[in-house]
């Protein structure tokens, strides 16, 4: 069948045909012998496979040119660039069609197009990050957010570490509200910012209200080794509301203040990131797109900080992949230098040749900006374009060029690679196209006219670096090989892009001054500026060539890895077996290690101090249980586990926890930071369980957990080592408590109590609740969202409570008699 292409695609094939000279791959210069390194890191001299044996059209020099289209075994939609030059997809399902973001590509573009140049981690974690957001930590770690699938079923608040080392991943901290089409942006302090985004297959429907229950409008931050605590400060339907999808992908960036600005379809805002956070509706720009309203705004344009505190915005002019809006071709620059005092300049550039939707922006190392795919309308394949279009903003100019033979548009991804070339891959799932390809495009700069055709221009090329990790306002001496003269130093921040959006690239010019063998680069002044992370260092010669990148940190926990021979690929471990529902799977790890000499232990005052009814026996309490014999446990404040015989010869075990439960002396049960379920007997913790984040335990040995990641409960029917656990059909908790086996009390997700049998449906006893326990006795204690602390009788189906006349944060019920409880304070009472 003839694929139909966009006229603008005709004329560039009509000009391709017109250059009948085809040259290969011979540079305009004999390559320069290298010199010597005089600095200790060198810079990798490796020939590159992606520009070797090149056909080069007779217009490259003016069009830039595309590889041959090459396999990739998923579909693209998400791409990010590691430490190391590597380029991480994930999206879809390998070969095929399914939205599952369960499979990790690495591509390493020093092996080329390849396919020994991948390496592909299936049900990585399984962790679900189809329609994710993502950005490289502070120490190179990449930090996946949110997204999720019909495929796995996964709730949208999981976060996944990708170590760029092992190229391992791991589970990572909930969310605490739901992340699908979420983006996340680095701060200056190395936290993370997540906003938007909602609940898995949302609708994108501009014409709902602006405040809807499955759109997340309240934004988080994300503390390396801590996790997510919400800005409820900064809660806003303007930023992130339901109407005009907002929601769906914010385009934001660092200001040059620290704050972040950021672009939600017809809203413009400022977000500030300390305490509890803030933000402020700037502006509306232009107005809301519709069908026929072609307006560079919404969730289907592209943009990009191509300067310091500069960004260009360009078409869309839709809401969803399914919303058939004609596109629009008009561009917008944003000026934010002065956001301090309010003041965001918005000014008009000149349009580009070609409406697009769902095309992709990047900046390139000479300051231009490349614009690739999209469609004229919708997500049609009859409306696609193929040409290439290059934004020069000193002339405020478009510059068409080369045309791609293939369909990039919804869920296709570009990102630049070190060789100043760009990948551009993906595309599909769902869409006309399932995109199972790459092609690289090579920019103009790459090439020189020579006899009449083109030829690879000469490239100004670093040698070695007097340091490739360093801090701001530092330098970094760079030793050059030709004497060609520099016209500016590029720092490009490493891509991570989907969704039409590269939320982690910035582009800034840097201070040079000429040394001996080379130059002197200063970096950035500020993390405002400049984020912590990893960065693409170039220089570029006056004839606008740039040199192949080696990329820096700047404030980083861990330099970038120094390459002077191609890595070989590493060898994939075998991949795992899908886990079957937690709790999970054995065999244990060695127990946790016993932490350094703690602060006294709580302890019970000489003369007891009576409050709200009860002594004091304790502080700095977290969490706190109680068995029917009068043994407590409680996990303070430095995550150590103690014990007692209420409130007497308090000790410590060993490691360190969550959370913990008691069935009597000598018999506990703990959740580890690490997650797993730890039973404590003869004197040693064993292994029992994993993937939990609370648990509890009755005086007849039955045991149960709430899974940390889906907030399921599971049921443990022995007091022993066994790895033995059954889902409790139908209970999504916060909290739980048992009576006995077949009795579990727990709070809701809805924040009501309900009694499960663990055999038919849940029956609501009680409403909003923060905190429960029971007792063997059937009694059950409840601690109101007011912090009154209220007590039901009975172990049966009825909503009948008492008020004990108390405030408590948790409690713990020995028996019917008994109730032992913990203040705002951390003090821990007994009654």
């Amino acid at each position: 069948m003839t694929k139909i292409r966009h006229p603008l695609a005709r004329r560039a094939m009509f000009r391709a045909m017109l250059a009948a000279t085809m040259l290969t791959a011979s540079p305009a210069f004999a390559q320069s012998q290298t010199p010597a390194p005089i600095f200790p890191v060198l810079v990798d001299q490796t020939p590159d496979p992606l520009l070797a044996n090149l056909q080069i059209p007779a217009d490259a020099a003016q069009a830039g040119m595309w590889s041959r289209t090459a396999s990739w075994p998923i579909v693209a939609i998400h791409a990010a660039m590691l430490p190391d030059g590597r380029v991480l997809t994930y999206g879809a399902a390998p070969g095929g069609t399914a939205q599952d973001g369960r499979t990790l590509v690495f591509w390493d573009p020093r092996k080329g197009l390849d396919q020994s140049a991948f390496q592909v981690l299936p049900n990585a974690q399984n962790v679900d990050s189809f329609c994710s957001s993502a950005t490289l930590l502070s120490d190179g770690r990449l930090l996946v957010s949110g997204g999720a699938s019909y495929s796995s079923g996964f709730s949208g608040r999981e976060s996944t570490i990708v170590d760029w080392r092992s190229s391992a991943p791991t589970r990572d901290y909930n969310l605490t509200a739901q992340r699908w089409y979420a983006t996340v942006t680095k701060l200056p302090d190395g936290r993370a910012l997540i906003t938007g985004g909602g609940a898995p297959y949302t609708a994108a429907d501009p014409n709902r209200a602006s405040v809807a229950n499955d759109v997340s409008s309240t934004p988080e931050v994300y503390t390396p080794g801590q996790g997510w605590s919400s800005l409820l400060g900064a809660f806003s339907t303007d930023a992130f509301g339901a109407n005009n999808a907002r929601w769906w992908y914010p385009r934001q960036w660092v200001s040059p203040t620290g704050s972040v600005f950021g672009i939600s379809t017809d809203k413009i805002w400022e977000l500030r990131t300390e305490g509890q956070g803030s933000i402020r509706t700037l502006a509306t720009f232009k107005t809301a797109p519709d069908l026929t309203n072609r307006v560079n705004a919404g969730p289907t344009s592209t943009a990009v900080m191509y300067d310091t505190g500069k960004i260009l915005q360009v078409g869309g002019g839709g809401y969803f992949n399914g919303y058939d809006s004609l596109s629009s071709n008009s561009a917008t620059i944003f000026d934010i230098n002065n956001i301090g005092s309010g003041n965001v300049a918005i000014t008009e550039a000149r349009p580009m040749n070609a409406a697009r939707q769902w095309a992709s922006a990047t900046v390139l190392p000479d300051g231009q900006v490349l614009v690739t795919g999209g469609t004229g309308q919708g997500d049609r394949f009859e409306a696609g374009v193929y040409t290439t279009e290059t934004w020069d903003p000193n002339s405020n100019s478009w510059r068409m060029g080369a045309a791609t033979s293939n369909y990039r548009s919804y869920h296709s991804t570009a990102t630049l690679l070190l060789d100043g070339a760009v990948l551009v891959a993906g595309g599909g799932v769902p869409g006309p196209v399932t995109n199972l390809n790459a092609d690289v495009y090579y920019p103009a700069y790459l090439f020189t006219s020579q006899g009449g055709g083109s030829v690879l221009a000469q490239r100004p090329r670093m040698v070695s670096l007097s340091r490739n990790s360093a801090n701001y306002g530092e330098t970094i001496d760079v030793q050059l090989a030709t004497g060609d003269p520099v016209r500016e130093v590029s720092l490009i921040a490493t891509a991570s892009s989907t969704h039409s959006f590269n939320s982690n690239q910035r582009r800034m010019k840097l201070a040079f001054v000429p040394v001996n063998g080379g130059i002197r680069v200063t970096l950035p002044a500020s993390a405002n500026l400049a984020p912590p992370g990893y960065y693409e260092l170039a220089v570029v010669n006056t004839a606008g060539v740039p040199s192949t990148a080696t990329i820096v940190s700047i404030a980083a926990a861990a330099p970038p890895a120094t390459i002077v021979t191609p890595a070989p690929t590493p060898t994939p471990a075998p991949p795992p077996p899908p886990p079957p529902p937690p709790p999970p799977p054995p065999p244990p790890p060695p127990p946790p290690p016993a932490p350094p000499p703690p602060p006294s232990p709580p302890s019970q005052p000489a003369a007891p101090v009576i409050g709200q009814g009860g002594a004091q026996i304790g502080a700095g309490a977290r969490t706190l249980d109680a068995a029917a014999d009068g043994t407590l446990t409680t996990v303070n404040i430095y995550n150590q586990l103690w014990v007692s015989q209420m409130g007497t010869n308090w000790a410590m075990l060993p490691g360190q926890y969550v959370d913990a439960a008691t069935i009597g002396a000598d018999r506990y049960y703990g959740v580890g930071t690490d997650r797993q379920v730890y039973r404590w007997a003869t004197g040693r913790w064993r292994v029992v369980g994993g993937d939990a984040k609370s648990v509890t335990a009755a005086s007849d040995g039955t045991v149960a957990v709430i899974n940390a990641t889906f907030s399921t409960v599971w049921v443990k029917s022995g007091d022993d080592d066994t790895v033995r656990w059954t889902q409790a059909p139908g209970v999504y908790a916060k909290q739980i408590a048992l009576v006995k086996r077949g009795s579990l009390y727990y709070v809701g997700l809805d924040g009501n109590v309900w009694r499960s049998d663990m055999v038919s449906a849940p029956v609501k006893v009680g409403r909003n609740v923060t905190a429960i326990a029971a007792s063997a006795s059937g009694t059950v204690t409840a601690v109101s969202v007011d912090g009154s602390v209220w007590r039901k009788n009975a172990d049966d189906a009825v909503e009948a409570w008492t008020p004990l006349g108390i405030r408590a944060v948790s409690v713990a019920t020995p028996n019917a008699t008994r109730l032992v409880y913990t203040d705002t304070a951390g003090g821990i009472f007994a009654r």
